[in-house]
Formats: structure tokens, C-alpha cells, sequence
């Protein structure tokens, strides 16, 4: 109230000095501009025949009607403020009573869409089936993963197959000579081995795990109310399920969960599909190098050796199938029975691009959260994380066909006996040669939540700002030794949350900074403990504002979280104006009209004493006017 009372101060004394200018006005011109009177007029100016009186006279009601034409400007003026003053009021006032705010909107971060699943027939009221149509998120068999942002599927995201590099070597000769024999000479040439080629296949569906599939459903926004969940909807949880809730976990059979257009369906296996890899066109290549080298002191120009590699022939090979469960985390599948609120505990999907701005769930899927980068396999038991992003086959060793062949030397011809080699055939791991195709979502657990957060509005210079929480702790453990830091902030980008740059009340409201991390905060609260099953713990935090610019609007982000700050509990964020309320700018009206009535009949008094008063005189007594 200190900026009012100045404010109202400041009218009254530009009243003041109105009132003063209109009271000089009518007592008529100062002295100095007055029209010189005759006795100062010199006795040779003088014209005997115009009275000295008439021109007196003439003067004096020159000067009233001057008076009377200013008072009249003057009046017809603050007249028309007042009737516009009046229906900016008026306006004012319907605005409030139908709750139009008078400012601009201000923008503020949309809240993510949640997602759960269902099996029924059409979507339930408010929701809407995102699993049914051509360019969906999760139409055509989507997996749903997890992450710290929202990516539907764009075609490249994953895939129903793979394939694999193959890398052939032929070994030591079996069943044969393994060095060149050569007639008529002394030379012993070394053993040799081959290298070689071969295709690898990609059969269908080798990259799909055990599925069973279910529609997904999308509500604008994030539900709320009595009945928030609707009846039917199938949600993820990591505990037993809530009252008003069945546990279905058992009709999935250790599947993954998949997005269809209709639900039920299964498929997949956990075994590379159920298809192995076909190996074929496995070439084995010429080596005539070891073959020639000469070992001996005779015959050192040694010719090539005849090719025997194209006998060495090897047939197809069949790959094993071994695991190729992508990386999943275990849940708990619970399907509501009857519409009901969000219960606390559940685990839903969001299309949100970030955690950090939403207050009331504990984020799961950030970088080292349970379902960063997994994919759901329904157990019946939550928290088991498995799987991997590529598997390993093992290595193929078929034996060559046999061949030989002969060596024509200068002073013989040797040969080297018929042998075969033990192929070994390798598939390189490949990568991402287990994921599927996926859309990436976001999954949040309503655990902790504020029930209050807020902040008293519109505080001008002077007065003191208050900031209230209370933290709900709804999880089934007690969380202690919490803390919770405060920025007050003007939000650059409207999200409300603090970004780097913006301007940020500092420490105990000390003054105004850069913000740049959680670092940078206006007040921390330690030692918050809120116990398990719906404890709360409560804040309370005060300043005195000295730094806030007026007309500005602040953002007030409280973040709970453990004493090391690994884990953020909960945040949440509030607006406030520095700018004055409805009723401080209809009180400040009220003060501007009583001013001017006064004013007014002020004036009106005025007009009506000089009527009254003789020629060329005016009254200028102190109680005329009174403010």
C-alpha cells in the first residue's frame, strides 16, 4: 500500500496546484499584465475626451469574461476525463465480474498428452485411438519405448528384421599333404590357408519379440477429476495394483506389449523370430603365396601354382537363433474397473518433451531412469530389466569339399594332395539388430505432488512477498533430509521454468542476476521430510520487494528434491504481476473522483462568487477550495 498512498499523495497535490492556477485565474491577470490604468498613462498619451471610467470598466469586464472562457475550458476538460475515467471503470468492472482478465494472456508451456491402453472397441469419451490409422504413433505394430522425449515412429525407427555381415577363413589342409612335394628337387614349401565370402539373409519378423498387442489411447492434456481414468483403460504399474483396479499381468504371458489397430493379437519370438539366417554363395579364395614359397636352396624362381581353390567348395549354412529380446523392464499390468480418479502409483505414457516443468509425477524415463530406452515385457512383477540391443551368433564350421593341385617347377614338377579345410564362417553382432519398431514416449509415475504453491500477486515496492508449498509424498516409501529451492524469475520463454539468461530475484531476494543453473535460486529449505502413504511436508518463504521492476510479470519455480539432488521429487510453478490488481486501480479511481468532485464544485462555487462579486474584483479565500 506504501506506492498507493504515494500515488494518492501525488494526485492531491496536482489538484492542489490545479486548484491554485484556476483560483489565480479568476482573480483575472497577475498585476504585471494587467492593462496600465490611466493614472499611469501620461498626461500627453491621454485622450480627454474618453472617460477614465469607461475605459476602466471596459477593462474589468474583459478580464471576467477571459475567466469565465478559461473556467469554462477548464471544466468542459476534467469533464470529459471524468466520463472516460467513468467508462474505463465501468468496463473494468464487467471484465472482473465475467472473470476476463484485463491484461494479455499469458502463454504458458502446454501440459503433455497422456497415453495409456485399451482393449475395447471405440475409444472411451476424451480420448481418442492413436493405434488405428495410417500415420499414428503406433499404427502398424509399434512397441512403445521409452525416453527422456517424445519420438513417434518415422519409418526408420527400428525395424521387423536385420541382417548380418559374414566374415570366411579356411584353415591348416586336413586329409592331405599340406606342402608342395616336388620331383627332382630338394624344395619344401609351407602349409597355407584361405580366405573367402559368403551372403547372409534377413528372414522376416527375426527381430520381433513375443508380442500381444493393445490399442493406444491419447487424451488431450493430462485427466482429471472423479473420472479422470475411464473404465476399461489399461495402465503400467510397479506395485500392486490400487483399489478399483485389476491386475491382468497373467493374461499377457511374459509378452512385450505392442500398438495395433485391434487388440489381442500375439505373435513374434523371443528367439530371433523363430528363423535362423541362411548363409550361402560361400566362396573360397585362390592362395597361391604360401603355396610357392621355396623353402629350399634349389629352384628359386618357383612357377605359380595351379588354382585347386575353386574345388574347396562349401554348401549353405543355417544360423542358430539365439535370444534377441530388445532392453525391456518388467511390469505390472492393472486395467480400471469402473470410471475413477488418477490413482497415485500409476504409470503413464506422455508425448511431453521434457520432465522437468511437470509437478505431481516422479520421471522414469530420463537418461538412467528404469525405462530409459526399454521396452515393456509384462510379468506380473515390476523392476527386472533385461535384454539387449543386438545378439551373438555362433560361428559356422563347415568343412571345404577336398582338392589339390601340381606345381610345375624349373627343374621339376612338384604337386600338393588332395585336402579340404575347416571353414569358419562368423556373423559380425551387428546394430541395434534387436529393436523393433518403436515409438519413443515418455513415462512419468504420479508419486509426488503439490497441493499448494503459491505466491501473493501483484506486491509492489515495499511490500513483502510470501511463498507457500506443501509436498505430498503418495509413494510407499518416507523420503527424508528433502530440500526445496525457489526462483523468482522473469520466464523469457513463458514455460515456466528458469532458463540461462533470465533474470532471477537472487539469494534471500538480495538483488537481481543471470540465471544459470538450480545454483542460482532465491531461498533453499533443508531438512523436509515427508513420510510415506500421503505425508506431507510444508515450506513457507518471505522477502521484502526491492527488486522487482513493476509492471512486470514473475515466475515463482519450486523444485523438491533429494538432499544430493539426485532425484527431483516434484516441481511446479506460479505466476504473479508486479502490476497493480482491479481493486487497487478501482481504488485509485475512487480517489481520482473524489479529487475531482471536489474540484469541480470547487470551481462551480467560483464561477458563482464572481457572478455575485463587484466589477473587477475577485475572491480568493482560503476555505473556497479544500482538498
Amino acid at each position: 500500500m506504501k506506492s498507493f498512498l504515494l500515488t494518492v499523495h501525488i494526485i492531491k497535490l496536482f489538484m492542489t496546484r490545479l486548484t491554485h492556477l484556476s483560483l489565480r485565474g479568476a482573480n483575472g491577470p497577475k498585476q504585471s499584465d494587467r492593462p496600465r490604468s490611466s493614472r499611469a498613462q501620461s498626461a500627453e498619451s491621454r485622450d480627454p475626451s474618453i472617460p477614465l471610467r469607461s475605459s476602466r470598466d471596459d477593462s474589468g469586464k474583459s478580464d471576467r469574461r477571459t475567466l469565465r472562457a478559461r473556467n469554462d475550458i477548464r471544466i468542459f476538460v476534467i469533464g470529459r476525463l471524468a466520463r472516460h475515467t467513468a467508462i474505463i471503470l465501468i468496463v473494468a468492472i464487467l471484465f472482473d465480474m465475467v472473470g476476463i482478465p484485463l491484461g494479455v494472456p499469458r502463454a504458458r508451456a502446454a501440459n503433455p498428452n497422456m497415453m495409456l491402453f485399451w482393449d475395447g472397441g471405440a475409444a472411451p469419451s476424451g480420448w481418442t485411438i492413436i493405434s488405428d490409422d495410417a500415420g499414428e504413433p503406433f499404427y502398424g505394430g509399434i512397441f512403445p519405448r521409452g525416453n527422456s522425449s517424445y519420438t513417434a515412429n518415422n519409418g526408420s525407427m527400428g525395424s521387423t528384421t536385420h541382417t548380418h555381415s559374414a566374415t570366411v577363413s579356411a584353415g591348416t589342409p586336413q586329409g592331405g599333404s599340406s606342402k608342395k612335394v616336388a620331383a627332382g628337387s630338394t624344395q619344401n614349401n609351407s602349409s597355407h590357408t584361405h580366405t573367402g565370402s559368403a551372403s547372409v539373409d534377413s528372414p522376416a519378423n527375426a527381430s520381433v519379440p513375443t508380442y500381444k498387442d493393445l490399442k493406444v489411447i491419447r487424451y488431450s492434456g493430462i485427466p482429471t477429476g472423479a473420472t479422470a481414468i475411464p473404465d476399461g483403460a489399461i495402465a503400467i504399474f510397479d506395485t500392486t495394483v490400487p483399489s478399483g483396479w485389476s491386475d491382468i499381468s497373467s493374461t499377457f504371458g511374459t509378452n512385450f506389449i505392442r500398438g495395433a489397430a485391434t487388440a489381442g493379437g500375439t505373435g513374434g519370438s523371443n528367439s530371433h523370430g523363430g528363423a535362423a539366417h541362411t548363409v550361402s554363395s560361400i566362396t573360397i579364395n585362390q592362395n597361391s603365396t604360401d603355396v610357392n614359397v621355396n623353402s629350399g636352396t634349389n629352384n628359386a624362381n618357383m612357377a605359380s601354382v595351379v588354382a585347386h581353390n575353386t574345388g574347396h567348395t562349401v554348401t549353405n549354412q543355417t544360423s542358430n537363433t539365439p535370444d534377441t529380446q530388445p532392453p525391456y523392464q518388467t511390469i505390472v499390468l492393472g486395467q480400471k474397473s469402473g470410471d475413477g480418479i488418477l490413482p497415485q502409483g500409476m504409470i503413464a505414457m506422455f508425448d511431453g518433451a521434457t520432465l522437468t516443468d511437470w509437478y505431481g509425477w516422479e520421471p522414469l524415463s530420463n537418461s538412467g531412469g528404469p525405462f530409459y530406452q526399454n521396452f515393456l515385457k509384462v510379468t506380473g512383477a515390476y523392476g527386472s530389466p533385461a535384454g539387449a540391443t543386438a545378439h551373438t551368433h555362433t560361428s559356422m564350421t563347415p568343412n571345404t569339399a577336398s582338392a589339390g593341385g601340381t606345381v610345375a617347377a624349373g627343374n621339376g614338377t612338384g604337386s600338393i594332395s588332395s585336402h579340404y579345410h575347416v571353414a569358419t564362417i562368423t556373423l559380425d553382432d551387428g546394430t541395434n539388430t534387436n529393436i523393433p519398431p518403436y515409438t519413443d514416449v515418455v513415462f512419468a509415475k504420479s508419486d509426488y505432488d503439490y497441493t499448494t504453491l503459491t505466491a501473493n500477486n501483484a506486491p509492489t515496492l515495499g511490500d513483502t512477498v510470501t511463498v507457500d508449498t506443501t509436498v505430498t509424498n503418495n509413494s510407499a516409501t518416507t523420503v527424508t533430509s528433502t530440500h526445496v529451492k525457489y526462483v523468482i524469475f522473469i520466464d523469457g520463454n513463458a514455460d515456466g521454468i528458469p532458463a540461462g539468461g533470465d533474470t532471477y530475484i537472487t539469494a534471500n531476494c538480495a538483488g537481481s542476476g543471470s540465471w544459470s543453473t538450480m545454483a542460482n535460486y532465491t531461498w533453499e529449505a533443508t531438512g523436509k521430510t515427508a513420510t510415506s502413504g500421503g505425508g506431507t511436508a510444508t515450506d513457507q518463504q518471505s522477502c521484502t520487494n526491492t527488486n522487482f521492476p513493476s509492471n512486470t510479470t514473475y515466475t515463482v519455480y519450486a523444485q523438491w528434491h533429494a538432499s544430493d539432488d539426485s532425484i527431483t521429487y516434484a516441481t511446479k510453478y506460479v505466476t504473479f504481476s508486479s502490476i497493480p490488481t482491479l481493486g487497487q486501480l478501482l481504488f485509485l479511481v475512487l480517489i481520482g473522483s473524489v479529487v475531482f468532485i471536489g474540484y469541480r464544485q470547487g470551481a462551480i462555487k467560483l464561477k458563482a462568487k464572481q457572478k455575485d462579486s463587484p466589477p473587477g474584483r475577485a475572491e480568493n479565500k482560503a476555505g473556497i477550495f479544500k482538498i
